[in-house]
Order: C-alpha cells, then structure tokens, then sequence
C-alpha cells in the first residue's frame, strides 16, 4: 500500500495548485510554479477531446515505430517494442473512430434526405412495457461492455508507455559498436 499511497498523496497537492491557480495578479513578480491559466474549453468540449488529443497522442506513439527497425538484442525485445509501440499509436485513435462513427451516423440520413430525396420511414409503434424494459437492460449491457473496454484500454495504454520505458532503459546494456563511435560534427555542419 505504500508504493501507491505515498506518490498520490505527494501529487495531490500539486495537483490541486495546478487546479485552483487560473489568475496571476496583474502586477505579480512572479507566476507559480504549478500555474495553469483558465481557458474557454471545457471538459466536455467534442473537438479536443475527440479529435485533438487522440490526433496528437497517435503522433506520440508513431514515434516510437521509428525504431521498428532498430537494433535490438533479441528479437523478444524487438517484438515487444513493436507492440508497445503500436499499443501506444492505435489505442489513442478509438475516441476518434467513435466521434468519426457517431458524426457519420449523425449526418448521414440528412445527406441522403438532401441529395437523392432519400426518406426513411419507421412506422410509429407503441412498445409494450416489457419491451421497454428489455430495451433498457440492452443499453446497460452496452454502456457496461463500453465502460469495460475504455478502462481495459487505459490500463493497456499505460502498460506499454511503462514497458517503453522500461526497454529503453534496458536497451542500454547492449548497444551496438556504431553508437561508441565519435562524430565529427565539423564535417556534417560547417558552421560549428
């Protein structure tokens, strides 16, 4: 329990400066050190959170496929990096694969209805009471299943970041006889 409680608690009050510090006076010295400024998005905004931030974050994880090729000691360890690597790089692009789906299913009826006079008709039914409730217990189901894969997919997110991390560090043991050699900088950039 230690391991886990003494970070959080040391984080929390950091974390909580960062949270309460959206002003700075006006004629201040100097900004905190854990200074955030207020901003006109809020938590819920579509764009970033849908599109933004899982854009960059597959950038992030792209990086690392750079070394897909990379000398590695075993191929274990070359496989392993592949996989954190594509972990990293895809999980981040589910939110934008669903906010993707969800706006195509969105629009796509009014497209329809606007260019090939396309209408759909559902007649209006009334369901009964156990349909009605068939139909709820559906939709916790899904909401459930979703919740699972979300939280499946933080955990799996922050299992390759930490096994990246961990083979770069461990890579380190073994480099290849290429990385002790001296460059000499005044040949590739003049200016120095």
């Amino acid at each position: 329990m230690w391991f886990f409680i003494i970070p959080v608690s040391a984080l929390t009050i950091p974390l909580t400066n960062i949270a309460s510090s959206s002003t700075v006076e006006v004629n201040a010295s100097h900004v905190p050190t854990f200074y955030a400024p207020y901003t006109t998005l809020s938590a819920e905004d579509p764009l970033l959170f849908g599109i933004i931030l899982p854009v960059v974050a597959a950038i992030f994880g792209a990086l690392h496929c750079i070394a897909w090729n990379f000398h590695f000691p075993s191929h274990i360890e070359q496989l392993l990096w592949r996989i954190g690597s594509l972990t990293i790089t895809l999980i981040p692009l589910a939110p934008l694969v669903i906010v993707l789906i969800t706006a195509a299913f969105r629009f796509l009826p009014d497209f329809l209805w606007n260019k090939y006079d396309f209408r759909l008709s559902i007649p209006s039914i009334s369901l009964p009471q156990c349909v009605k409730t068939v139909l709820d217990v559906i939709v916790s189901i899904v909401f459930a299943i979703a919740l699972f894969l979300g939280g499946s997919a933080i955990v799996a997110y922050m299992l390759a970041r930490l096994l990246l991390l961990t083979q770069a560090i461990m890579l380190l043991r073994k480099q290849p006889e290429s990385a002790f050699y001296a460059i000499n900088w005044a040949n590739f950039l003049p200016h120095i």
